[in-house]
C-alpha cells in the first residue's frame, strides 16, 4: 500500500513554514518603519520603507499623505518653516503665508508673530521683509552720504509704533529697485507741502505737472519713499504726521539719535528742510545724494 505522500510532514513542521511564511507576507505589505503607509505604498511613492520620516521634516510620511504635504521636502510649500514647526504653530503647511497677510509664515515664525493670525504680523504697515537683510552689512553713520556710499542700517519706530528696519526693504527680491529717503521736520512748510501733494492732497507748489509720475510710482510700488521725521521728532509727532498726510505706501519713522539729519540733511555746513538721497535697494548704496525737494523729485524721475 503507497502512502499519501501529503501525510508525511508532521504537525511542527507544518507549523514551522506557517511561521516562516508571516514574516514574508510583512515585508511585501506591512509596515516596516510604522509611518503609517505600506511597504508597498513607499515604494510606489518613492519613499524609504524603512524611514518613518523620509524628509527629516519631524512628520512621518503617513502623516504628510494625510496632510497632503510632500513626504520627500521638508518645506512643502516654500515658507521657510518646516512641515512639523508649521503644524506646531498651527499653519498650513501646504500654504506659504496661512493668514493671507503678506508674510511667509517662516518669517513671521522667525519674528515671533503668529502666521496664523492675520491681526499678528510683521509690520501693521504692511511693510516688507527681507530676510537677508543681515548679508547687506552696515553701513557707516560717520559719513555725510555721496553716491557710492552705503546708507546705514536705520531702525527706528514708525506711525504704528513697530521698530522698522529700513533694510527690510533692501535686497534683490523686491517688486522696487530704488528708495527715497526724505528727512523732513514737523514745522517745516515745504516739508509739509510735500507730503500733503503725495498724500493725495492740495498740490501747493504745482508738483502735479512735472513730478506725478513720482507720486504714482509709490502709489503702485515702484518706487519707495520713506519720510524720516528728523529734529528730535516724538513717535507721538510721527504718527500725528501720517494721520494729517497718509499714504499706505510711506513709513514714517523717527530719526533716533538724529543720525539721518545729521547725515542727509548737512549740506555746506548748514541744516537745511526737506532734504533726502536716492537709494539703490539692491545695495542700498546711495545713487543721489543731499538733494533738496524738487532737486530729489527731479532726479527720481531717472529711477521710475
Amino acid at each position: 500500500m503507497s502512502m499519501d505522500r501529503r501525510s508525511t510532514l508532521s504537525v511542527p513542521a507544518l507549523l514551522g513554514l506557517a511561521l516562516f511564511a508571516i514574516p514574508m507576507v510583512t515585508a511585501c505589505g506591512g509596515d516596516s518603519d510604522g509611518d503609517g503607509l505600506s511597504n508597498k505604498e513607499e515604494k510606489e511613492l518613492g519613499l524609504d520603507p524603512d524611514e518613518a520620516d523620509s524628509d527629516g521634516d519631524g512628520l512621518s510620511d503617513g502623516d504628510e499623505i494625510e496632510f497632503g504635504s510632500d513626504p520627500l521636502n521638508p518645506d512643502a510649500d516654500g515658507d521657510f518653516l518646516n512641515d512639523a514647526d508649521e503644524l506646531a504653530a498651527g499653519s498650513d503647511p501646504n500654504n506659504p503665508d496661512t493668514d493671507d497677510d503678506s508674510y511667509l509664515d517662516g518669517d513671521e515664525f522667525a519674528e515671533g508673530t503668529d502666521p496664523a493670525d492675520s491681526a499678528s504680523r510683521i509690520y501693521k504697515g504692511y511693510w516688507p521683509y527681507n530676510r537677508l537683510k543681515d548679508d547687506l552689512g552696515d553701513g557707516n553713520w560717520s559719513v555725510t552720504f555721496v553716491a557710492g556710499d552705503q546708507f546705514p542700517r536705520h531702525k527706528g519706530k514708525d506711525q504704528f509704533g513697530d521698530t522698522l528696519d529700513l533694510y527690510d526693504y533692501g535686497g534683490d527680491d523686491q517688486d522696487h529697485s530704488y528708495i527715497i529717503i526724505d528727512a523732513s521736520a514737523t514745522w517745516c512748510g515745504p516739508c509739509q507741502a510735500t507730503s500733503e501733494w503725495l498724500a493725495g492732497g492740495v498740490d501747493y507748489y504745482d508738483l502735479e505737472p512735472a513730478y506725478g509720475a513720482v507720486r504714482e510710482g509709490i502709489d503702485d510700488g515702484t518706487l519707495v519713499w520713506v519720510t524720516v521725521m528728523t529734529d528730535n521728532a516724538s513717535v507721538q509727532e510721527v504718527k500725528a504726521w501720517d494721520e494729517d498726510y497718509p499714504n499706505e505706501n510711506i513709513p514714517v519713522m523717527v530719526d533716533k539719535d538724529g543720525r539721518v539729519q545729521d547725515a542727509v540733511n548737512t549740506a555746506g555746513g548748514y541744516v537745511s528742510w526737506p532734504r533726502g538721497v536716492i537709494l539703490k535697494s539692491s545695495s542700498m548704496k546711495v545713487k543721489e545724494a543731499n538733494g533738496i525737494v524738487p532737486t530729489l523729485l527731479e532726479d527720481a524721475l531717472n529711477y521710475l
